[in-house]
This record gives C-alpha cells, structure tokens and sequence, in this order.
C-alpha cells in the first residue's frame, strides 16, 4: 500500500510581465495605479505586494517541451494541485536578462481518480 507519494516541477523563466510573475511570488498580490507625484508621463504603475500570514495558494502548474526527436511534437508534465516550494529569487541586473528558477510541489487532489491524483506526464506521438 503506498503510503506517500510526491512530485515537483522546476522551471526557469524569463519573465517580466508583473501580472504574470505574481504567480510565482508567494502571496503575491497586484495592482495598478497613478501617482501624481511621480513625473509627467511616468505616473502609471504596477505593483506586487507580498508578505505577511495568509493561506498557501495552490494552483495547475504545466511545463510544456518540444521532443528532439520529433518535430512539433510535445512532452507535457502537469500537476493538478500545485504550491511555490520556496520563495522566489529575482535577480535584477542591467548586464544581462534576468532568469530565475521556480519549483512547485504537487498535492493529491481527492476529487480526482485514484492513481491520477497529483500529475501526469504525457507526450504527443
């Protein structure tokens, strides 16, 4: 009988969309704004909060690959229940383009089938 099991994803992005990086910031929360103070032109913002006591977001995390050994064919890795492992390094810097490592863990999700509970892998053959 298996009493445990566990999975994760690490992936490395790019991204600096901050709508989209707020999923990989936890408890990341966004917004935008205007400050008048700031100047003519450069009064729009956006913004990511973060920090403080709050329940660990779970969200369906998805990588997706091209296979080397089949052109327009793709491996895919999913898992159903997904939370940020650690907290995420972002290093900024005008030399290069900024990339950063994210791993999420998957839990079992009861309400699916036994046996694919936490993820799948699949390829397109």
């Amino acid at each position: 009988v298996m009493t445990a099991e566990a999975a994760s994803i690490e992936v490395t992005l790019m991204e600096s969309d901050l709508a989209k990086l707020k999923n990989y910031i936890v408890h990341g929360s966004f917004s935008t704004g205007t400050d008048s103070a700031l100047p003519a032109g450069s009064q729009n913002y956006e913004e990511i909060s973060f920090g403080g006591l709050r329940a660990i977001p779970k969200t369906s995390v998805a990588v997706i690959s091209e296979r080397r050994d089949a052109s327009g064919k793709f491996v895919v890795a999913q898992l159903y229940q997904a939370y940020q492992v650690e907290a995420v390094q972002v290093p900024f810097t005008r030399t290069k383009a900024t990339t950063y490592k994210v791993k999420f863990a998957g839990l079992a999700d009861p309400s699916r089938p036994v046996g694919d509970q936490v993820g799948k892998i699949y390829r397109l053959t």
